[in-house]
């Protein structure tokens, strides 16, 4: 407000003002001062206008009257700025607003700087839309309506030509088998994304398909275009998800999906199950635009399948322009086919399939691009209704329940937590050649230090929970927020006992052991990228300090005031072996330049860790681990 100070120069009613304003503008160019008077009024149509001019009298001109800022008032050229806004009332708690305006600069000013300048002045339009935004309760509104029609399904006629459209596309898209698609690189770990090709495009496309994926590609005879598959778990209903996709002209939609080289973009319906959609894109790189003019039809397969399909066609009395040969655009291809299945009450799996022929020799960028654009709407639409934190809370409050049944320790568990307590003391002792290591988060800090020939490394940090909320997290590696693209390919305790080794079957009952399974992608030191392999046996302890430092180590029967103690837990992680594990592969398969193919080993990480979680409150407690790293340590 400085740069720009405004302020009201004169208040002559509750529905009219005179306000100063000062547009500062780049250098060399003078500030530019409004003074203009504004009024409002209700029609008899129950329409509001909101109109602005400059003031009919010089009275006002006196900058002695106003707050110019750091701007000279005689340095100021006097602009102007008239025009007016109606309001609207269109529906329930919903109007249109109409803005027009008239702006005179008083002087020469470049074109490319006033278009810059119009929308900044329409700024406040942007903002009386953002504090109202209702996007989300009237999308959830519409897609109450058709979820209603969903779960009445019985009540939906279908024609012949309908029926046969929703069994062609499903047989074709269920006849390509999983075994061809090979698996893209996905910005969200619960969202897989594969190619299959079949005589798609050009050699260059492949090539940088294989580049950014690492995937094969296969032919099939006869067909020309490819497919596109995705897969993702929803935490929402069968209907809920599919009345999400089925409406595209929603508003979430619309924030995705109407980019800059969207030209247009339309859905009409026939009935509550089928509807005509057509979308104009500009491909770029001096390319024709390319129109989809596709029919869109939903329906439900037996009590927990939904399916919805879409495909191409020539004509469509819902859109007679886009029909018409007299066009513009390149017509372009697509076939699609989503299944939507019930797992559980609030969880459903959606895949999806897709063929899309784009029409022409279309360079391997714009592919690229495609490829990327399948993946926004089905990680927006799983963001949308994630429960991650939700079910992740409800697991960590169980594994609390579970904590407070302390048993006896086996000699292996006592002697897993020693094992733990000497790593610290090897840790303490060897600080005096500690180095300091820089974190991406500075809440996190970070030393390291070197025996025994191994570089071993100390994080610490202080958390707003219990103890037992802490040991529950690190305990639960299967949860969702631990799932991230970059770090977990799988990550799973394992309780079958056909699984465990014979020192883990006994030890695993006892409520204070568990063993973990983990892949991970992993790049080395010299850049080779391995998938790293982390078997373990995670054993925690409970041990309460009295002010006398005499610890009690949770045995059962002991009392100690919570005022003259300190309760701390011990986590000692160590490898085992764990039997038929799942997810696991042997390798993993890349595709380079589409020529051939290099396996990626799995290494096993023997590596151990230990961690210590001292309560300091009952909503705050401090936790440091320390872990073996690779390689030697260079200072």
């Amino acid at each position: 407000m400085h740069k720009n100070p405004r302020e009201v120069i004169k208040h002559i009613a509750i529905n009219h003002n005179v306000f100063s304003t000062i547009k500062e503008l780049p250098w060399p160019l003078t500030a530019r001062q409004f003074i203009y008077e504004n009024t409002w009024t209700k029609q008899d149509d129950e329409t509001y206008v909101f109109a602005f001019r400059p003031p009919t009298t010089h009275k006002f001109d006196d900058n002695r009257l106003v707050d110019i800022g750091k701007h000279k008032a005689n340095k100021l050229i006097l602009a102007e700025s008239k025009g007016f806004c109606t309001l609207t009332n269109v529906g329930n708690q919903k109007c249109e607003l109409t803005w027009v305006s008239h702006i005179n600069m008083n002087g020469n000013i470049p074109a490319k700087l006033m278009d810059k300048q119009i929308p900044r002045s329409l700024g406040s339009l942007f903002q009386l839309r953002e504090t109202f935004n209702r996007d989300d309760e009237i999308d959830q509104e519409e897609r109450n309506e058709l979820m209603g029609v969903m779960k009445k399904h019985e009540n939906e006629v279908y024609s012949e030509e309908e029926n046969e459209m929703v069994g062609r596309i499903t047989k074709k898209m269920e006849s390509v088998k999983d075994d061809l698609f090979t698996p893209l690189n996905s910005p969200e770990i619960r969202t897989k994304v594969s190619f299959h090709f079949v005589h798609f495009f050009d050699f260059q496309c492949q090539q940088i398909f294989a580049r950014l994926a690492q995937m094969s590609i296969a032919h099939i005879e006869g067909e020309s275009d490819g497919y596109m598959k995705c897969v993702v778990n929803v935490d929402a209903s069968l209907e809920e998800c599919a009345a999400y996709c089925f409406t595209l002209m929603s508003r979430k939609r619309r924030r995705i999906s109407d980019t800059k080289n969207v030209l247009a973009r339309d859905a009409k319906s026939h009935n509550c199950h089928s509807q005509d959609y057509v979308l104009v894109r500009d491909l770029g790189f001096g390319k024709r635009p390319r129109q989809w003019l596709t029919r869109h039809v939903w329906k439900r397969v037996g009590g927990e399948r939904i399916v919805y399909v879409n495909e191409s066609i020539e004509h469509s009395n819902l859109f007679p322009s886009a029909s018409s040969e007299i066009n513009k655009y390149v017509r372009a291809g697509v076939t699609g086919f989503l299944s939507c299945e019930l797992i559980t009450e609030h969880l459903t799996k959606l895949k999806y399939v897709t063929q899309i022929n784009l029409g022409g020799n279309i360079p391997h960028q714009v592919v690229t691009l495609s490829a990327a654009g399948l993946l926004n709407d089905s990680i927006a639409m799983r963001q949308l209704f994630s429960k991650d934190y939700e079910i992740d809370l409800e697991m960590r409050g169980l594994l609390v329940e579970k904590l407070n049944n302390v048993n006896e320790y086996s000699k292996v568990e006592s002697d897993e937590i020693e094992r733990g307590k000497l790593l610290f003391k090897q840790f303490r002792n060897s600080e005096q050649g500690k180095v300091t290591v820089n974190t991406d988060n500075e809440l996190v800090s970070a030393v390291a230090v070197q025996f025994e020939g191994k570089a071993w490394c100390r994080l610490s940090t202080t958390v707003r929970c219990g103890g037992k909320e802490a040991l529950a997290f690190l305990l639960s590696v299967d949860s969702r927020s631990l799932m991230r693209e970059q770090d977990f390919e799988m990550s799973e305790v394992v309780t079958e006992k056909n699984r465990l080794a014979d020192n883990d079957k006994v030890e695993n009952d006892k409520g204070h052991t568990q063993v973990v399974s983990m892949l991970e992608r992993k790049v080395l030191g010299d850049g080779t990228e391995v998938q790293n392999s982390m078997n373990r046996r995670m054993t925690w302890k409970k041990a309460t300090f009295t002010r006398s430092g005499k610890s009690t180590s949770g045995k059962s029967g002991s009392i100690t005031s919570e005022e003259n103690s300190s309760i701390s837990f011990y986590v000692y992680s160590s490898p085992t072996t764990v039997l038929e594990a799942r997810s696991m592969r042997s390798s993993r398969k890349a595709m380079k330049f589409g020529l051939r193919s290099k396996e990626i080993p799995i290494v096993q990480d023997k590596s151990v860790a230990a961690t210590k979680i001292t309560q300091v409150s009952e909503t705050e407690c401090k936790v440091s681990e320390r872990s073996e790293s690779c390689g030697r340590l260079e200072k």
